[in-house]
């Protein structure tokens, strides 16, 4: 029930897509990650891009993404729901 909520949730996707177009034109990432990402929210499958974002957001990639406090804001939001 819960991991229905969240792929069906608006704001998640939203930022989801906004995170998606920063990798897909940030060129230190590898393409193989934006076709994984893109393959997930073709099977709209967002708890598992949101959760593949913060894996690589915090151990993989050497600097961190800048989104404007809204965005920042609404992963919060999501986050502390659970």
């Amino acid at each position: 029930k819960n991991l229905k909520f969240i792929n069906n949730n608006q704001n998640l996707i939203k930022v989801i897509n906004s995170l998606y177009n920063i990798a897909k034109n940030d060129k230190t990432i590898p393409k193989s990650y934006t076709k994984k990402i893109n393959n997930l929210i073709n099977n709209k499958n967002y708890y598992e891009c949101i959760i593949e974002f913060i894996f690589y957001i915090i151990l993989e990639k050497k600097q961190p993404i800048y989104l404007d406090s809204i965005v920042n804001e609404t992963i919060e939001n999501i986050l502390n729901f659970y």
